[in-house]
C-alpha cells in the first residue's frame, strides 16, 4: 500500500510539473504570435493592406494571421488561471474546437503559394488537396471529437487547475501523434514537388524562384522537422503526456506562413522608379513608339509585372 500510495503521489508531482510546463509553453506561443506580427506589421500594412482589391491570398493572409491572435488569447485564458472542474467540464470542449483551424490555415497557404508556383498545375492540386483534406479530416477528429478531461481524482489531488484535456490517455495522446503526422506528410509533398518543379524547370536561376527556395523550402523544412519531432513524441508510450508540443507547431506553422507570403509580395512589388519606367512603357506602347530597352528588374518575374500589372 506504502508503494502504491508513493508511486501516486509521484505521478501527481510530475502531473504538477508538466501542467506549470505547458502554461509556461501557451503563454510562451501567444507571446511569440503576437511578437511577429508587431515585428512584421509595417511590411502586413504596405504589402497587403494597402491593396483595395480583396484578393484569394490577401483573404488567406489575413486568417492566417489574425484567426492565431484572436484564438490564442483565448487559450490562455482557458489554460493559464485556476478553474474549477464543473467550469473546465462546459468549457473543454469549446476550447479543444478553437485549436482546430490552427493548422488548417497554415498548412492551406503552404498548399497554395506550392500550387501557384509550379504553375497552378492540375496534378500538383490534386495531389496536395488530396493530402490536404486527410489532414483537415484528421484535424476535425482531433479537436472536433468527445474529449477527455481528467478524472475527478485527479482534481481532487491537485485541487483547481487549467482546462487541460487528459493527454495521457492514449487515445487523447494519438489524436495528437496523428495530426503532427498528416502535417508532416503535407510538409514533405509540398517540399518534393516544388524542389521537383525548381530542378524540372530551373527556376532558381530566376529571382523569385531563388526567393522560395531560400525562404519557402526553409520554412517547408522547418515545418516538416518540428511536426516530425512532435509526431515522435506523441507517438511514444510515457506515464504523463501534456500537449505542450503543439503551441508552438501551431504558431510556427502561421509564422512561417505569413512570412513566405509576405517575402513574396515583396520581392514582386515595384518600386516607385519601377513603377514609373512601367508607365512611360504604357505611354511609349500607346503612342506606337518602340523601344529597344529592355527593362529587367531582377529577373524575368518583375520584367512580366511591368508589362502586365502586380499580381492577385
Amino acid at each position: 500500500m506504502a508503494s502504491a500510495n508513493a508511486f501516486s503521489l509521484s505521478l501527481v508531482l510530475q502531473a504538477l510539473s508538466v501542467i506549470q510546463a505547458s502554461r509556461y509553453t501557451v503563454v510562451a506561443a501567444c507571446t511569440l504570435q503576437v511578437y511577429d506580427w508587431l515585428l512584421l506589421l509595417e511590411d502586413e500594412i504596405k504589402f497587403i493592406h494597402q491593396s483595395a482589391e480583396w484578393t484569394c491570398i490577401r483573404i488567406i493572409f489575413i486568417l492566417a494571421r489574425y484567426y492565431p491572435l484572436l484564438a490564442w488569447p483565448v487559450i490562455v485564458w482557458a489554460l493559464v488561471p485556476n478553474h474549477a472542474p464543473a467550469f473546465c467540464a462546459n468549457v473543454l470542449w469549446p476550447i479543444h474546437i478553437i485549436h482546430a483551424p490552427l493548422q488548417c490555415i497554415a498548412q492551406f497557404v503552404m498548399l497554395f503559394r506550392a500550387y501557384a508556383f509550379t504553375g497552378r498545375a492540375r496534378c500538383v492540386l490534386y495531389c496536395l488537396g488530396s493530402l490536404y483534406l486527410i489532414l483537415v479530416g484528421v484535424d476535425l477528429w482531433a479537436f472536433c471529437a468527445r474529449v477527455i478531461a481528467p478524472a475527478a481524482a485527479f482534481y481532487t489531488l491537485v485541487g483547481d487547475t487549467g482546462c487541460f484535456a487528459d493527454y495521457n490517455n492514449e487515445m487523447m495522446r494519438l489524436r495528437l501523434g496523428f495530426i503532427m503526422l498528416a502535417a508532416t506528410l503535407m510538409d514533405l509533398a509540398s517540399l518534393v514537388v516544388v524542389f521537383c518543379y525548381c530542378r524540372r524547370y530551373q527556376a532558381e536561376k530566376t529571382s523569385l524562384g531563388r526567393v522560395f527556395i531560400q525562404q519557402g523550402m526553409c520554412a517547408f523544412a522547418a515545418l516538416l522537422v518540428v511536426n516530425a519531432i512532435a509526431a515522435i513524441i506523441y507517438f511514444r508510450p510515457e506515464p504523463i503526456h501534456n500537449g505542450s508540443g503543439y503551441p508552438i507547431m501551431f504558431v510556427l506553422s502561421n509564422i512561417f506562413a505569413c512570412r513566405v507570403i509576405l517575402h513574396l509580395r515583396k520581392q514582386t512589388s515595384l518600386t516607385d522608379s519601377e513603377m514609373a519606367q512601367r508607365d512611360d512603357a504604357l505611354v511609349r506602347s500607346a503612342f506606337g513608339v518602340l523601344t529597344q530597352d529592355e527593362w529587367a528588374i531582377g529577373g524575368n518575374e518583375k520584367t512580366s509585372i511591368m508589362e502586365n500589372g502586380l499580381p492577385p
